[in-house]
Order: structure tokens, then sequence, then C-alpha cells
């Protein structure tokens, strides 16, 4: 979900790999009006990324990769 200006909101699509298709526009102030609320809503009860980090990945032994 992207918003724009909070008039415009933007559903982006997707395929199975990841790759966007494209995106559904709304414009209904009720509905991007309520997204918006949810997006802020969920943003604010969001933990920062250096606590998370030191918390559940710092521990972690490096990423390797398998060279074939």
């Amino acid at each position: 979900m992207v918003i724009l200006g909070g008039s415009t909101l933007y559903q982006v699509l997707y395929d199975e790999s990841g790759a966007s298709q494209g995106a559904i526009r709304y414009s209904d102030s009720g509905i991007v009006g309520r997204w918006e609320s949810y997006i802020k809503e969920i943003y604010g009860a969001g933990e920062d990324v250096e606590s998370y980090f030191a918390r559940e990945v710092a521990h972690l032994p490096p990423p390797t990769t398998n060279a074939e």
C-alpha cells in the first residue's frame, strides 16, 4: 500500500516471484483515511531496527554462500 498526499492510495500488485505487476488506485476518502490510520498505528507500534538487530541478528554467524 502506498498513500500519496493523504488523498490517493495504491495497492501494488506482485507476481509469484515478487516482481511488481501494476497497481490499483483508490481515491475514496473513506478508504484512504482508514488505510492511513492503520499504517500510522502499526508504524507507531513498530520496533526500532537497531534494538531488533541487537536482539535477533547480531549473535548469528555471518551468512555464507555455497559456491559451486
